[in-house]
């Protein structure tokens, strides 16, 4: 019997120059447990103000599943999004844009119970 250890959710965040909506984003994936999901962030920036961010974000928050990757060259929007479902291990994806939000504090723990 293959017993399949990697995550329910891979949550997808194609980024570029927008940190509040990553800040927005990460809000609302805080407190889910590990194993259920895992979040990639792909950043198209031209600067390094999300990066420094993010790279603080990830230390306060050990707990979260997260990988970031600032794109050096910055890359067209299909082929980061391309790059991100090619990264994702979860049995199900949501490509998530930095300025689409949840519209409730448990969308993902709902959203994760119902593939479950």
């Amino acid at each position: 019997m293959i017993v399949d250890s990697g995550p329910l959710l891979s949550v997808l965040i194609p980024t570029c120059n927008y940190r509040i909506g990553l800040i927005r984003i990460l809000f609302f994936l805080k407190n889910i447990p590990k194993n259920k999901y895992e979040i990639i962030i792909y950043d198209n920036s031209k600067d390094s103000y999300t990066q420094e961010y993010m790279e603080k974000w990830i230390s306060d928050n050990p707990h979260v599943n997260l990988s970031y990757r600032l794109n050096q060259p910055i890359t067209q929007p299909a082929e980061n999004w391309n790059n991100l479902l090619n990264a994702a291990k979860g049995k199900y994806c949501l490509l998530l844009h930095n300025g689409e939000f949840p519209d409730r504090l448990n969308f993902f723990e709902k959203l994760i119970n119902n593939f479950a």
